[in-house]
């Protein structure tokens, strides 16, 4: 490989609670171990070492890879697959896959099991493709991560993946040795390419062919040295805390008793050869943390592949955002120098079953695509992880963009991107280069918005290119997996006109190899990976390992298992898996064979729709259901209900059925009793609309008999609050101690504009029926006063109140005013008085007017409204 290009952006979205938000375009939540490791991190309650010395340093990645799907886990295996009892890399046929246990070393800066795992893994995958036995260097991947994390401090799979996939390495032990007290990050050529990675889910089947097809599997684990049992080499352990010690997982013996019961993974440590057996330890299936994470680096390239990779993202993914929806789109601008072919686009993939679409076009204004060079559609990934796609050879000099289409059934957050994280990523940031869209008509720009505290964003899209000059052994297969005896066509990507060819299909083909140009139509008569290669010219080589999976059986998959939508539209289904397709039943079908059919039913309702895919001799069957339904008469902002003038009531208001709207706005999520916020609990999932036009400048809004959450909006017409031409007035989620945790809303209106009200389910998409009182005047007090904790007096006021605590916590006491607006007007904390004291608060520098107050001592927080008069 001759020249890698990086180019290096990144954005933190912060979405405040006043501004109009960019198409409720938002990162996903945070990784929930990662949150629990920062905080044991600052809480000093991490556990850090082993009695021998070893550092406990496995940092869950921030970014929560998403398994929702686990039915096509399941699905991606043989239905007849049967596994041995045992399986030992040690030991297969008397050959071993797997490398010689080293040792991490302990101290201050030997916190590197990542490193060892990763390294183990690939000199794994090496062995098993044929290749020789390596040496790689931990030193190297230890050393040159790029995080905010020093050497030996820590690190995960995916830290790994980004050192791997910007082509860092792997580099041998030879060039640079492990050394404790050497902490420089030497940039040395790879001696191969891991471009990819695949993160698996914790399903033992799916563990064990994976295994046996590429090798060891990197795994997090949790280590308490207490439930090791080093009499008989066997570890157990049953708790719930964070992984912090990753490891190999090198075979299994279902008859291996332990702690937790007969079974057992065979695990490689790196703690030493004379730790336990010669390095080696027995993990108990029944393990809670074992496979936590669980990856492989399976792709192997000569460093020859590719001459350039464009990219901007160094660190990698460190999270998704998106639309909420499961489709979203990315888009990257590079420029190649010269004349160059591109012959593959990169892209990190977050949730199991994605299918991908990619596009490269020569020119882009800024809001229009124009001049498509290549395309390739429908592209299914199996599992999370970095991963590349074959296109036919596209010609670039100067700019080009590379446009990717996500789909994540069940995941609304499907594009990857780099971003600023603190206390762990400080990634650099470019400007004029990525932008994203909901529906690749309307594109926003990454970059850095200082206005509104927006670090900027680096999508993790990549483009490999190769020089134009002498021809290239490029090819591809119009299939990976087959079904014995059935065809594969081998076809030679266009760049120019070789003299010579020379083909190797791999074991068991016909034909075995073949010298002309092709395509090529060839069968395997035996199962197993085949490697296939192709020289052109007699110079240039390119090797396929594992190419071609061969079996008695194919695995025909819808990536969805179930879709709950709207009656109305159109749906379109696609299969995977095989050569033909027949759909039944054709009802309501646009046509009952293809991969793909358009559904369209005359009714609510549910409905079951079967695929048969066969390939030669082979046939799968895969089903997909459908629940349509039909969405409240209000489910849509321009069918919002008129409401009459207030005071008004309506009864027997619900959500059931409703739906979100494409770029339909929703708040802030933080404080759940925070005036301009929801609460923390998956966005917009199931909300209905209404509208009214200011007769008054108060209104409230008072929503009994269900958790719902509320938000009001002032715009002229419903268009704009789907073309973010809006103002939100305010929002509110749960109103002080009601059981039920309904919403009360007050906000200040101008008389004659018109303002939207959206109410959604909240906790996640509540479902219900409720109330809804609108007025133009609060509560009275006596019923606002409910909180039996404090007591404000006098209320009304004209400036001073008094407030009296009635719970028995003795901490400090956090003091917030917010006005009906929603802006915080007073802040301060306050020791705790005493049991008969009282706190002063003095208001009388602000308006006339209802206030919030809101107090936080301890693990209470109470709420209180006033009036200043």
């Amino acid at each position: 490989m001759k020249q890698i290009i990086l180019v290096l952006i990144s954005i933190l979205l912060s979405i405040q609670a006043y501004p109009q938000q960019k198409s409720v375009y938002k990162n996903a939540p945070l990784n929930p171990e990662f949150v629990k490791y920062l905080e044991a991190r600052e809480s000093g309650t991490l556990k850090t070492s082993t009695p021998d010395g070893y550092k406990l340093d496995y940092v869950p990645s921030p970014m929560y890879l998403h398994f929702q799907n686990n039915s096509a886990s399941a699905r991606s295996l043989k239905s007849t697959e049967v596994f041995p009892t045992k399986y030992d890399l040690r030991n297969v046929n008397e050959n071993a896959y797997v490398t010689v246990p080293k040792d991490q070393e302990g101290g201050e800066f030997g916190g590197n099991c990542v490193a060892f795992a990763t390294m183990g893994a690939i000199e794994s995958r090496l062995l098993v493709a044929g290749e020789d036995v390596y040496d790689l260097s931990e030193q190297n991947i230890a050393a040159c991560y790029g995080y905010e994390w020093a050497y030996g401090e820590g690190a995960n799979a995916v830290m790994a993946t980004a050192y791997l996939s910007r082509f860092s390495g792997p580099v041998l032990e030879s060039q640079d040795p492990y050394n404790l007290l050497n902490h420089t990050c030497l940039e040395l050529d790879p001696f191969k390419l891991m471009p990819e990675s695949r993160f698996l889910p914790n399903n033992m089947d799916v563990i064990k062919k994976a295994i046996m097809d590429y090798g060891a599997v990197w795994a997090s684990v949790h280590i308490n040295y207490d439930d090791f049992d080093l009499i008989f080499n066997t570890y157990y352990y049953e708790g719930d805390e964070n992984p912090n010690h990753a490891w190999l997982v090198v075979g299994w013996n279902d008859f291996t008793p332990t702690k937790g019961g007969l079974g057992a993974w065979i695990i490689k440590n790196s703690w030493s050869d004379d730790w336990a057996d010669d390095g080696f330890v027995d993990c108990s299936y029944m393990d809670t943390k074992i496979l936590s994470d669980a990856a492989q680096f399976h792709t192997i390239w000569e460093t020859d592949e590719v001459d350039h990779l464009y990219m901007y993202d160094k660190l990698g993914a460190l999270t998704s955002s998106g639309y909420a929806d499961p489709i979203g789109y990315g888009l990257a601008k590079f420029e190649a120098p010269v004349e160059q072919l591109v012959t593959k686009v990169g892209t990190f993939v977050n949730a199991q079953g994605t299918v991908i679409d990619v596009e490269i076009y020569d020119d882009f204004d800024g809001s229009d695509l124009s001049n498509l060079l290549s395309s390739r559609s429908k592209i299914l990934v199996e599992y999370p992880g970095f991963t590349t796609f074959d296109i036919t050879p596209t010609e670039v000099n100067g700019d080009f963009y590379v446009k990717v289409k996500y789909y994540s059934p069940g995941f609304n957050f499907p594009i990857p991107l780099e971003e600023f994280i603190e206390e762990y990523a400080n990634p650099v940031i470019d400007t004029g280069v990525n932008w994203t869209s909901a529906n690749a008509a309307n594109w926003n720009s990454s970059n850095p918005d200082p206005e509104n505290e927006d670090e900027g964003e680096n999508l993790t899209i990549r483009a490999y290119t190769v020089d134009i000059g002498t021809v290239k052994a490029l090819f591809e297969a119009d299939k990976t997996t087959a079904c014995l005896n059935s065809t594969v066509t081998y076809t030679f990507l266009e760049n120019g006109t070789p003299a010579s060819y020379s083909w190797d299909f791999g074991e068991g083909a016909s034909p075995a190899t073949a010298n002309s140009k092709g395509p090529h139509q060839v069968t395997y008569s035996t199962e197993g990976r085949k490697t296939v290669s192709l020289t052109v010219d007699g110079s240039d080589t390119r090797t396929r390992y594992q190419y071609i999976d061969v079996s008695t059986e194919i695995n025909v998959v819808i990536p969805e298992d179930t879709i709950t939508a709207p009656h109305g539209p159109e749906y379109e289904v696609t299969a995977f898996g095989a050569d033909a397709y027949v759909w039944t039943p054709s009802e309501f079908l646009d046509t009952d064979v293809g991969s793909t059919v358009k559904f369209d039913p005359d009714a609510a309702g549910t409905y079951d729709i079967y695929v048969e895919g066969t390939q030669g001799t082979c046939t799968d069957r895969d089903t997909l259901t459908f629940v349509l339904k039909i969405p409240p008469p209000n489910d849509n902002v321009c069918n919002a209900i008129e409401l009459a003038d207030p005071p008004s009531n309506l009864n027997g208001v619900t959500n059931r059925n409703a739906t979100v709207e494409f770029n339909e706005p929703f708040p802030p999520e933080g404080e759940c009793d925070a005036y301009g916020y929801w609460c923390v609990e998956g966005g917009l999932q199931n909300s209905i609309w209404f509208k009214f036009t200011a007769v008054s400048t108060y209104v409230t809004f008072d929503g009994q008999g269900m958790d719902n959450q509320i938000a009001i909006y002032e715009a002229e017409t419903c268009e704009d609050i789907l073309n973010d031409n809006y103002t939100m007035i305010t929002a509110f989620d749960d109103y002080g101690t009601r059981a039920d945790y309904s919403f009360y809303m007050e906000a200040n209106v101008e008389i004659g504009k018109q303002y939207f009200v959206q109410i959604d389910g909240s906790a996640g998409g509540s479902e219900g029926t409720f109330r809804l009182v609108y007025t133009s005047w609060p509560l009275d007090i006596e019923d606002i006063n409910t909180d039996p904790l404090i007591d404000i007096y006098p209320n009304p006021s004209d400036g001073t109140f008094n407030i009296k605590l009635k719970n028995e916590d003795l901490s400090p006491v956090l003091i917030q005013v917010y006005n009906l607006s929603g802006q915080l007007v007073y802040e301060r904390s306050h020791e705790y008085p005493g049991a008969d004291a009282e706190i002063k608060l003095d208001l009388s520098d602000q308006a006339n007017g209802i206030y919030q107050v809101r107090m936080v001592q301890g693990d209470w927080v109470m709420h209180q409204k006033i009036i200043l008069q």
